[in-house]
């Protein structure tokens, strides 16, 4: 009997709180509760989440001593100190700081040593330790080795999306177009393996060109944001093509010599001029020859479309 009232008395929670083991304890199992309820402790919420990333990343990484390291902070942030009210946000806070940092396959920081004895230090104190060495893909020079092949009626660096003057677009922003650009180059750097890999040669050269005129699209950091959304919205959907080894859709064409227009424009005029049910169409063709004939009776194909961008 002594036991179980302990166990009782580890699920509830401070009297300031007033909230019972039944609505919001650790012991509840997920399957009990789908969605949150008025009454659902976030915090113990996220607490279950890093519970369930953790179990999987700290068994996985590579390095024995920070396997040793990462568990002993687990052992300490799970604690029963930590489950209380005014110390929750805390150990929240840790918990999001250790899995970020996992994912890397790595502990650095604080979680390079073991856990102290008492109280843990606030993170906003803790240093940030030595810079961090830049990743594959931002040490990429594919862009900037392919803008000095390509000659100068192949960039677009005056802005043709926005009213005004093309040298004084109006939209203007330096960290956003900064940001642009390390996601074009990261995206620029996932895409070529699949290029490489493409068999059909047709569809690599339609690919490879694609990807060149990109790279000429609003190149130089003070260029204007909307080119360099519109440059980044064609690479993402030439990706989602080519991880598949295929082109489709406005990619079946080589890229227009004259100016680009936006991603929505060109599938819309892309879809009236090749329409896929069209009968002597190429993607019609190509479906229909790929079907099993029947032997005896009629059949039929059905075409249902929807709008990329309004559905």
């Amino acid at each position: 009997m002594e036991s179980s009232k302990k166990k009782r008395s580890r699920c509830s929670t401070d009297s300031s709180d007033s909230l019972s083991c039944p609505s919001n304890s650790l012991c509840k199992y997920p399957g009990e509760q789908d969605y949150p309820t008025p009454d659902t402790d976030i915090l113990n919420t996220e607490f279950m989440y890093y519970s369930a990333v953790l179990r999987i990343f700290a068994s996985s990484l590579l390095r024995e001593s920070d396997r040793i390291t990462t568990q002993l902070w687990i052992k300490k942030l799970f604690g029963p100190c930590y489950h209380s009210t005014c110390l929750k946000p805390k150990r929240n806070k840790y918990l999001l700081y250790l899995t970020i940092t996992l994912y890397n396959d790595e502990t650095f920081g604080i979680f390079k040593q073991e856990p102290p004895r008492g109280k843990l230090p606030d993170l906003h104190s803790l240093p940030y330790g030595s810079e961090c060495s830049q990743a594959a893909w931002e040490q990429e020079t594919q862009w900037c080795d392919t803008l000095n092949d390509l000659p100068p009626h192949f960039k677009y660096s005056k802005c043709y999306l926005c009213p005004g003057p093309s040298n004084e677009c109006p939209n203007y922003d330096e960290r956003y177009g900064m940001m642009l650009d390390a996601s074009f180059q990261y995206f620029l750097w996932l895409i070529r393996p699949y290029v490489a890999l493409m068999t059909d040669p047709t569809d690599k050269t339609k690919a490879a060109c694609w990807v060149q005129t990109l790279c000429g699209i609003a190149p130089e950091r003070e260029d204007c944001p909307m080119m360099k959304e519109m440059r980044n919205d064609y690479l993402i959907a030439l990706l989602g093509y080519v991880h598949d080894l295929r082109v489709e859709g406005p990619f079946n064409e080589m890229p227009p010599e004259e100016q680009l227009m936006p991603l929505e424009e060109a599938v819309k005029r892309y879809r009236e001029t090749n329409p896929f049910n069209s009968p002597v169409g190429a993607q019609a063709e190509e479906f229909l020859s790929q079907q099993p004939l029947p032997q005896t009776g009629a059949f039929a194909y059905i075409n249902v479309t929807g709008s990329l961008f309004e559905n």
